[in-house]
């Protein structure tokens, strides 16, 4: 064996090859223990051999998919900043993992993948969603998916513009209370696919801005609200203008909301001294809007029905003074005005049935007004019947009635849907307790529904009554929600 160690197999002389049958290949051997055929030797424990070492580490590029036989390694998940939770405040939302080179993310809540959407700088949230997102980079395998949950309360999600129509607004008012009523799907609620989080309805206000915050919240009543299909009766005051649109927004979807937000006190202006909605049960008391707590005193015979919209009072034809009020007047020097709606059908014996009357303990008295069997629309006051509209209202249809009477200066202005009547005549005056339904005891006189009955202590305008007309009978016509 050579002393490189390769094993030899025949017979060889420096420079040209010896047959292996030449003995003189064998003649001059080099001794084993012969190193002169290396020049310069370096001692296998040399130790300048290790004195300046080369450091060298392998980058995955240079591997393809694997390092030695190893996986890539992976990216670290990404980060979210600020952190999962609940804001009241739109959110501005980071991503980060180190060593990424793209970061590609979700935000309803599905699995990301490299087609899903490029993080390219803060995200904006501002409803509540989970934001999801992976890591890539060349040479490295994709991260583990990072996930962050906000939850966001602005305030109020939604809202709509209410637009009264100027054309319905024949002159300038001020406070003057919207009856605002409909079905709208979107004020149910969240379980029967509409946007009201609380389960009174607490969450659905009335703004003179579309603030998130309800921060232009204006007095509201909340009358009616079904959580199941969004019909809702609501009043709002409002500053009407002839010559422009009022707007009003209605704000709701406010989780945060959990009490009632409504003052219906402050919808009716100080000149009110009784509004009753008539929507309560059958035989509960009728309940006064007012700050002045006007409600019935007594109510029997009466029982709850479907008014012109929502609910209203049924009187039955049981006799006087069905239904009783406060007493709202001590002198005979009276100014007010009532209005009310009202569906009654023809027949009876008693000549006449009331909405809304005076009544001693010897009997009805004026003022009052009340239905003919004629049939006409009259109000009667102090003996005499004064402002008849000879129109037919015995008819088993809703209309809508309204008379202001000044007892001092002895006129009137009577409205009967679109027809109007005004006198200076034979205005009587008396005083006491105010009652509604057949009067003369007349068993046979046929069923009064009444709805939204109003007393206010100054005569109203003739446009005034208008507007409430106009308001209550095609609610559509006079606003629009958009």
């Amino acid at each position: 064996m050579c002393p490189c160690g390769l094993v030899r197999s025949g017979n060889f002389s420096h420079g040209n090859p010896v047959p292996a049958t030449n003995p003189s290949f064998d003649s001059n051997p080099i001794p084993q223990t012969d190193k002169s055929w290396i020049s310069n030797p370096i001692p296998p424990q040399d130790p300048t051999f290790n004195s300046n070492p080369v450091t060298w580490t392998p980058s995955p590029a240079h591997f393809g998919n694997v390092i030695g036989g190893g996986v890539l390694p992976t990216l670290p998940t990404p980060t979210f900043s600020p952190v999962a939770g609940s804001y009241s405040s739109i959110q501005s939302v980071t991503i980060t993992s180190a060593n990424s080179t793209a970061i590609y993310y979700t935000t309803d809540g599905s699995t990301p993948t490299t087609g899903s959407t490029l993080y390219t700088g803060a995200i904006s949230v501002s409803t509540s969603e989970t934001i999801k997102a992976i890591g890539v980079a060349t040479g490295y395998s994709n991260s583990a998916v990072g996930s962050a949950a906000y939850t966001i309360s602005l305030g109020y999600g939604a809202y709509k513009t209410v637009t009264i129509h100027k054309a319905q607004v024949p002159s300038n008012q001020t406070q003057f209370p919207v009856l605002f009523t409909g079905t709208y799907s979107y004020l149910a609620d969240v379980a029967h696919g509409g946007s009201v989080t609380n389960a009174n309805g607490y969450d659905i206000i009335f703004s003179s801005t579309n603030n998130p915050d309800g921060s232009g919240k204006i007095a509201f009543e909340r009358v009616a609200w079904d959580n199941t299909t969004g019909q809702v009766t609501f009043y709002f005051p409002a500053a009407l203008s002839s010559s422009a649109d009022t707007v009003v927004y209605l704000l709701y979807g406010n989780s945060a909301v959990t009490t009632d937000q409504s003052n219906k006190t402050a919808v009716w202006d100080a000149n009110f001294l009784q509004v009753n909605h008539l929507v309560e049960a059958t035989g509960a008391q009728l309940m006064d809007s007012t700050s002045n707590g006007n409600n019935s005193t007594a109510n029997t015979g009466s029982t709850q029905t479907t008014g012109y919209w929502g609910k209203a009072l049924s009187v039955a034809a049981a006799g006087a003074c069905n239904v009783t009020f406060p007493q709202l007047v001590t002198s005979g020097n009276m100014i007010a005005t009532f209005s009310c709606w009202f569906k009654t059908g023809s027949g009876g014996s008693s000549p006449y049935k009331a909405a809304l009357y005076n009544a001693y303990a010897a009997g009805p008295q004026g003022p009052y007004f009340y239905v003919f069997n004629s049939p006409a629309f009259t109000l009667y006051a102090g003996g005499n019947n004064v402002g008849a509209i000879d129109e037919p209202v015995e008819d088993g249809a809703w209309h809508y009635g309204s008379v202001a009477v000044n007892f001092t200066l002895a006129t009137q202005s009577s409205r009967l849907d679109g027809y109007t009547n005004t006198s200076s005549s034979g205005i009587g005056s008396s005083s006491g307790a105010w009652a509604t339904g057949s009067l003369n005891g007349d068993s046979t006189s046929p069923i009064l529904n009444i709805q939204e009955l109003r007393i206010s202590k100054i005569e109203r305008s003739a446009d005034w009554q208008t507007i409430e007309y106009n308001n209550m009978s095609v609610p559509s016509s006079f606003y629009a929600v958009a």
